[in-house]
């Protein structure tokens, strides 16, 4: 008998322009980490009398990005590498505008 293959745990690494995820993809296959992918047209958000009028301005396509949870270390450089900062939280860069917590 064959024994189970083990489930692996991820994470959600966040939201990512496709142009960028197409990135990060390359850079993960490379590395032979698992990622999983959801892929959000924006098209959803719009509601039926929004889209009558044309539409609106708001979210455009996004790639949620889920990877290994184990393997988190090296997609923190990858993310770096490509991106030349770390992960989104409050010590990156993109929260520079944002208060800090004490």
């Amino acid at each position: 008998m064959n024994p189970e293959p083990e489930e692996t745990s991820y994470l959600q690494l966040g939201y990512y322009a496709p142009d960028e995820a197409r990135r990060l993809f390359a850079a993960f296959e490379r590395a032979g980490i698992r990622f999983d992918a959801e892929f959000f047209d924006g098209m959803r958000s719009v509601g039926a009398v929004s889209s009558a009028h044309g539409g609106h301005y708001g979210r455009s396509a996004q790639v949620l990005i889920s990877i290994e949870e184990d393997r988190m270390e090296e997609v923190a450089q990858i993310h770096a590498d490509i991106f030349g900062d770390c992960l989104p939280t409050v010590d990156s860069s993109y929260f520079d505008d944002e208060p800090r917590p004490p």
